[in-house]
């Protein structure tokens, strides 16, 4: 068996769901991971805080069970533990009232908010979903595609705002003149072919899960360390990494390869070229500009909940989101409650205080009398969902970056990586990053039969390539 000693050494930047996995599969292919946390714990924000018993994400969380995130787990030996949320009972806000929202067959022919020939195009429009292109409609927004759609150009309002709402709550982005057609469909269609499942415990769950995995599988996790720093050696063209130890100070090591997981602004910050030793060449990685998608949350804990039956809603013509999640998952103690709220929050749009009356407000109409059971509230008015919009450029979906970047052996992962969404984005990117780098590393090798000139004859001939490209 290969030992520690022998195995190439690689370097994960960033601790969270992307940067987790991906060290974990790149260990399991015969490599020694070294990952790198700036904060005391994993997890990032997939983090959970336990107060009082009571389980709470850093705002809603759910699991989509047929996206690519949930098959990566899978081959890494992790299976996920929840449940469907509860929506037989739903309702939602359109013009100051609460009708029931028609999620189900049945809530269709009970709503008052639909027509009956919007009734019978919203039962059109689900039966053909899944045979929906959305690769048709790359070049258009959602609110374009809803204008051109052959039975939602002809809806009332009511209708188009509640097609609207579904992809808004699938992708947490209400800028529908932004984000291209091709992903707001997309991820609808998986949202409805194969739901979503609230985590027992949060999403601690899958956190604890690939921490224990990492350390099975010999992964160096060093936490509360933050990286300064990385370079390339102009020498031998190997990575360096410059992090701060709160014992030893500032330390640097050398790796094979990097795969960085850490969000796009500590990226740029990490990688700018300001006090570098000499001989240490900055990296180029190359990538568009992000956009945020941003939330505001109101997390609500109960002693118990006064109207049990009322577990979800929807905003239609408001961008408001209500679930109790503790219907479905355990995470609270016995009896107790736990409420996500949310306002999705438009491009330059921040929450305020009114925001949060009116998430206040809006729990006040579904349970009232839940002041009086309050244990714990918390209001995040400014919450980063996911740090890219998947937008339009140039008539093909955008506004993300690559897991490949300018810079050979350097890698991506993240959200804010590839054309997934969500927890599926960062999954999905940690598993092409870590094997697009195994695939490096291997063909460097195989390129000089010396492990120790291997990575420095590719970076030479890299270098000579791209002094041509600027001739």
């Amino acid at each position: 068996m290969t030992t520690v000693a022998e195995k190439q050494r690689v370097a994960v930047i960033g601790g969270g769901l992307a940067g987790l996995s991906a060290a974990v599969n790149l260990a399991r292919h015969g490599l020694a991971v070294t990952l790198f946390e700036r904060s005391p714990h994993m997890g990032g924000r997939a983090q959970t805080t336990l107060k009082d018993g009571y389980h709470i994400n850093f705002g809603p969380h759910a699991f989509y069970l047929g996206g690519p995130g949930h098959s990566f787990l899978q081959d890494l030996g992790i299976e996920t533990a929840g449940s469907a949320p509860p929506i037989a009972n739903a309702v939602g806000f359109y013009k100051g009232r609460t009708p029931i929202l028609p999620l189900s067959l049945g809530a269709i022919f009970k709503t008052d908010l639909l027509s009956l020939a919007d009734k019978l195009r919203l039962i059109k429009l689900m039966l053909r979903l899944n045979s929906i292109n959305e690769n048709d409609f790359e070049s258009l927004t959602v609110n374009a595609w809803i204008d051109l759609d052959k039975d939602l150009c002809r809806a009332g309002d009511a209708l188009k705002s509640f097609v609207r709402a579904l992809i808004q709550l699938s992708t947490y982005t209400r800028d529908m003149d932004k984000m291209s057609a091709r992903a707001g469909l997309y991820q609808l269609k998986s949202a409805v072919r194969n739901g979503v499942s609230y985590l027992h415990g949060g999403w601690a769950q899958l956190v604890d899960a690939l921490v224990d995995k990492a350390r099975e599988v010999e992964v160096t996790l060093v936490a509360g360390c933050e990286v300064i720093e990385v370079s390339r050696n102009s020498q031998n063209g190997e990575f360096n990494v410059a992090f701060k130890d709160k014992t030893k100070g500032l330390l640097r090591e050398s790796f094979s390869g990097l795969v960085i997981a850490a969000p796009p602004e500590v990226v740029k910050m990490i990688t700018a070229a300001k006090a570098m030793k000499s001989g240490q060449i900055p990296l180029n990685l190359g990538g568009d500009e992000l956009v945020d998608v941003k939330a505001a949350c109101l997390d609500i804990c109960l002693s118990e909940l006064p109207r049990p039956e009322m577990t979800y809603s929807l905003g239609l013509d408001e961008p408001l989101y209500y679930s109790v999640h503790s219907s479905a998952a355990q995470l609270t103690p016995p009896n107790g409650a736990l409420i996500h709220a949310a306002y999705y929050l438009k491009h330059g749009e921040t929450g305020t205080p009114q925001i949060e009356k009116r998430l206040e407000d809006m729990v006040d109409t579904l349970q009232p009398g839940w002041r009086e059971k309050l244990v714990y509230k918390r209001f995040l008015a400014n919450i980063t969902v996911v740090h890219k919009i998947l937008s339009i450029k140039d008539g093909k979906l955008g506004g993300y970056w690559t897991e490949e970047t300018d810079e050979p052996g350097v890698y991506r992962a993240g959200d804010w990586v590839g054309v997934e969404q969500l927890a599926d984005s960062s999954l999905a990117s940690a598993k092409r990053s870590s094997e697009l780098l195994v695939a490096h590393l291997e063909s460097a090798r195989k390129s000089s039969p010396n492990s120790n000139s291997n990575e420095l004859a590719y970076w030479s001939e890299w270098q000579g390539a791209r002094a041509q490209v600027h001739e």
